[in-house]
């Protein structure tokens, strides 16, 4: 189970990181892994990652990324290999 906890650890040890989005070559996106996923709405969308970190308190990221992984998990025949991927990723560095 990903908890805030989890996130922000993995935040803290770089194995959730905010990364440019890769498909729009801007704004923020979350990488845990190989995957990523879109999280904290237009203001996201209209920051680079530097940015984001700088103008958004780090606990409304992790709720935001938080509420993100849990729709995943809400929403399991369409998500749930992907949250399951992203606990396992977490699980592996030992968070």
């Amino acid at each position: 189970m990903i908890t805030k906890e989890k996130i922000s650890r993995g935040m803290e040890q770089g194995v959730i990181r905010l990364v440019a989005d890769p498909n729009m070559g801007s704004g923020t996106v979350c990488s845990i892994g190989d995957n990523w996923f879109y999280f904290g709405g237009l203001t996201a969308e209209e920051l680079s990652p530097e940015e984001y970190l700088k103008e958004v308190p780090k606990q409304d990221i992790v709720d935001e990324i938080f509420t993100v992984l849990e729709d995943f998990k809400k929403y399991e025949a369409e998500f749930g290999d992907e949250y399951r991927y992203y606990d396992a990723v977490l699980a592996e560095a030992g968070l």
